[in-house]
Formats: C-alpha cells, structure tokens, sequence
C-alpha cells in the first residue's frame, strides 16, 4: 500500500519558494527528512541528486513493502505522472529524479536486496502498456540495456541497510529512477566525461576506492550496477522482457 507521496517543484516565475506537495503521514515525513540528509551531506558523491535536490525536481513514492501487487500499480501511476510532468516541464529537465522507498523489507543482505530490486522491475514491466525506449535494448545481456517504463529509459540505483557501498546505505530500501535523456543531454553538452569523473572521485574520498562495478554506458550492461552489489563474472541477470521466450 502506498503511504506517502512528495512532488518538489521548481520555483515559478511568480513563488518565491519551491512547491513541496506532501508528505502527510509521520512515517513519510520521517523518511523524507532522512532521505534529504543523506542527500544534502557533503560527503554524498551524486552530484546529480544533489542537484535536483538544490532545484527541487524530484519525487518520492514511499510504499509498505517492495514488489507487491498494490505497490507496483502505485509506482507505475507515479512514474507516469513523473515522465509526463517533467515533459511538461514541470520539473527541471537537467536533473530530476523518481525515488522509491520501501517500509519493507526492514533490512536485507545484498543478494536479498538485489532479488527483490530485480521483482519489483519486473513487476513494473510485466505491467507496462508502453512499447520499450527506443535509446535502449531491452536485453539485459545487451551493452545498451536499460530499465524502461512507459517508453522511458531509466538508469536505477538501487539502496538498502545492507549495502557495501556507503553511498548506496540507507536505512530503508529504495530505488532511484533517472532518465537516461539525462545523461544524454549533459554528453551533448560536452560535460558528462566532468560529471562522471566527479562523482567517482567523490566516491572514491568517501569509501577509498572506485566502486568495482562502474562501466560506462555501451561498455557493459548497466543491469550489473543496478542493486549495487559486486555481481559475479558469470551473473546472469534476473530479468525477463516481455517475449524474450520466443
């Protein structure tokens, strides 16, 4: 079941201040604050959160538990709202981002999270209506997959208790969503080599070391990265697009 939705807004022309809808409930309002600490800390490498945190661009769905029935309807209605708004330049369209966050499970190794991070993607799939993105292959063993929703093309990141990596920790479960028109944009400006290479940097001074999974996009399948544990040589990708069986 869902329990809470916030939608920040830029500043129009007209307000002073950004439009924050939400949350109501004290869990959500618990789990938003939380979120935006980690969010705002300097020590966060994500430039890009941080960024649509500053502007105010982003969405936050908070759910009972991950990969349910009720939950997947719930967050294929938000992320359609969210690919529609920001088209409809609602939200900022240099950086903006969707993210989930799941009551339960309430803690989790990496390969448990990684199995229900790939069901809820599934989930999401099984039920969309739309065709895939056309910027990216829906085989998960392709150097171009990446996740698509209602003909949208995401890369996710996934976060839980358990996480290796300390950028990747947070005490609830989550999924961010981030559109891969994004990334786009910032190589058609010339900057997305800078913007990369700072992030890994800052990573790096928060844990010591890059993280072992990153590769750019083309050069491996992004499903690798998604849950954020080291996955195997040999890792087969639980993840089955519509018609692949023939």
């Amino acid at each position: 079941m869902q329990v809470d939705i916030v939608k920040s807004y830029p500043a129009s022309e007209v307000a002073e201040a950004p439009r924050v809808i939400g949350p109501e409930t004290q869990i959500g309002k618990l789990i938003h604050s939380a979120f935006t600490g980690l969010i705002r800390s300097d020590s966060f490498p994500c430039i890009g959160a941080r960024a649509a945190w500053a502007r105010s661009s982003y969405f936050i769905g908070v759910y009972d538990e991950i990969a349910t029935e009720s939950t997947t309807l719930d967050l294929g209605r938000l992320l359609r709202e969210f690919v529609t708004e920001r088209a409809q330049g609602k939200l900022r369209n240099d950086f903006s981002t969707l993210i989930a966050i799941f009551i339960q499970p309430s803690a989790t190794h990496e390969a448990e999270f990684e199995t229900v991070l790939w069901d809820q993607l599934q989930r999401l799939h099984n039920m969309d209506d739309e065709g895939w993105s056309p910027d990216t292959s829906a085989d998960p063993l392709d150097e171009r997959f990446g996740f698509s929703y209602f003909e949208s093309a995401f890369f996710i990141v996934g976060l839980h208790p358990g996480a290796s990596r300390w950028a990747r920790r947070f005490p609830y479960a989550a999924i961010t969503f981030n559109l891969h028109e994004q990334f786009e944009q910032l190589r058609a400006q010339g900057i997305f080599e800078r913007f990369r290479d700072t992030i890994r940097a800052r990573d790096i001074k928060l844990q010591g070391q890059i993280n072992p999974v990153l590769t750019d996009f083309g050069d491996a399948s992004e499903a690798r990265q998604y849950s954020g544990r080291h996955v195997e040589q040999d890792w087969i990708c639980p993840f089955a697009p519509k018609g692949a069986d023939g």
